[in-house]
């Protein structure tokens, strides 16, 4: 049996500046996500935390605002963190 883990890129790193969403959070109709948990900075050391729990698997969603913050423009910064975590 595998085990694994999974969350939401919001959750995880919080919204993108140009993302929808955070329409929803700059006109208070949403909650502000913030940095989310913290993933974006500290991934390297949660990943160890699952580790060490034998979680060999985790599985989250990419924003897609982050990596394309608008129509044809790349972030290769954002794309080299995701590679990264």
């Amino acid at each position: 049996m595998i085990l694994g883990t999974t969350a939401s890129s919001v959750g995880a790193e919080g919204v993108s500046p140009s993302a929808d969403w955070s329409l929803w959070e700059r006109s208070g109709r949403a909650p502000s996500s913030g940095d989310g948990n913290g993933f974006a900075t500290n991934h390297a050391d949660d990943m160890a935390l699952l580790a060490a729990t034998d979680i060999r698997t985790h599985r989250m969603t990419i924003e897609w605002a982050r990596i394309e913050p608008s129509a044809g423009s790349l972030d290769n910064d954002a794309i080299d963190r995701y590679i990264d975590a």
